[in-house]
């Protein structure tokens, strides 16, 4: 008993993961990069994927698991999508079970979901310049975001359970994993954003894109907010666009048709698409004839 080499599981600091199916290569980097920056003896992460074994009964698996959970963390990179309500389920049984420590976090990039208010955020922000078309805010340094403090936070936590032998080449290691880990989540985040539009965000028929007479390469920029966008009407109906049916088109402005695309994919993706290919189409002299009307 007195061997300090052996430590009592229950003495771990135990993370649960919760997230919406999509996300889950996600919710496996996020499980690394906590795994990373703890002593394996001191932390278990629960990641429904890894540990729900064939024939489990799923929902007593989880309960079980969040009754022993510390720390909470919440992943839906679409806000809007039924999936989330998992994680608001799983996140009601967590704060059901009482533990003494408990910790709520949830990561976002656009907003926090009113469940997740109260507690803490880790906004996902853009670290370097490759990700700042789909994260729009940014940090100087990757030590400065959100994500960097949430894994240091978990890392020191789980230090508590048993203290390092060696604190400063402990701490020294906690720093350099979670600024890999960081990097690694924020990466991670991007690319399901990326894959959550190519799947089943785009629609899967025509638009039109309808712009002012006199458009030319350098007044596309400022005529593109001008634009309508006639979008078919399975498309229409499916991305929801007000006054649309299965049989009819529908048609919409360019800067509603870009939030909209915005909130159903979580980044401004088909629109950039749209705007890239009219710009390719344009004639290259100015005064070439110029046809208003693109389809894609």
């Amino acid at each position: 008993m007195g061997d300090q080499s052996v430590l009592d599981t229950a003495g771990k600091l135990r993370v649960f993961i919760s997230h919406a199916g999509e996300d889950t290569d996600l919710a496996r980097v996020l499980q690394r990069s906590i795994e990373s920056v703890c002593d394996p003896d001191n932390v278990d992460v629960f990641l429904d994927y890894d540990q729900i074994t064939f024939g489990s009964e799923i929902p007593k698996v989880i309960k079980d698991a969040l009754s022993r959970s510390n720390f909470f963390i919440g992943v839906a990179t679409h806000n809007l999508r039924n999936q989330f309500s998992w994680c608001g389920l799983e996140l009601g049984y967590f704060l059901a079970a009482g533990n003494d420590v408990q910790e709520i976090c949830y990561l976002y990039h656009k907003e926090i979901q009113d469940v997740f208010k109260p507690y803490l955020g880790a906004q996902i922000v853009s670290l370097t310049d490759k990700h700042k078309t789909a994260l729009l805010d940014a940090v100087k340094r990757v030590a400065d975001s959100p994500i960097y403090r949430l894994l240091v936070q978990i890392g020191v936590g789980a230090s508590r359970r048993r203290f390092p032998k060696d604190p400063i080449k402990f701490f020294d290691s906690l720093r350099t994993a979670a600024e890999a880990g960081a990097t690694a989540v924020t990466d991670a985040y991007v690319e399901q954003l990326r894959r959550n539009a190519k799947q089943a965000r785009y629609p899967q028929s025509r638009i039109k894109v309808t712009l002012p007479a006199g458009l030319n390469p350098t007044t596309l920029s400022t005529l593109i907010k001008k634009a309508t966008v006639g979008i078919y009407p399975k498309a229409a109906f499916f991305l929801k666009i007000p006054g649309s049916s299965e049989e009819s088109p529908a048609e919409i402005q360019w800067g509603p048709f870009t939030d909209r695309m915005r909130d159903l994919s979580g980044g401004p993706y088909l629109p950039s698409i749209l705007y890239e290919i009219i710009d390719a189409f344009l004639p290259s002299q100015f005064d070439a004839k110029n046809d208003y009307l693109f389809q894609t």
